[in-house]
């Protein structure tokens, strides 16, 4: 399993969907792709440094999935 490179990161980061909702933490993906090169290259460190320890942040591994509710086909058969 190699590193992600600087480009894969990057290439990533620009598909996220900018208006979703953050997470516990309160960064939102438009944070994430407003950051500079420098910011994204530390984040590129920190993300292969797990990926490298198979170790993630205890914190990340308590997420809140909460369904929400958007209706159902009002019609009848």
């Amino acid at each position: 399993m190699l590193p992600f490179t600087l480009l894969e990161f990057t290439t990533q980061i620009k598909k996220l969907f900018p208006d979703k909702s953050s997470g516990p933490s309160g960064i939102t993906n438009r944070m994430l792709q407003a950051g500079d090169a420098e910011f994204q290259s530390l984040l590129l460190l920190l993300f292969n440094g797990i990926w490298e320890s198979h170790v993630q942040p205890t914190d990340w591994q308590v997420s809140l999935v909460q369904p929400i509710y958007k209706g159902h086909d009002k019609r009848q058969n």
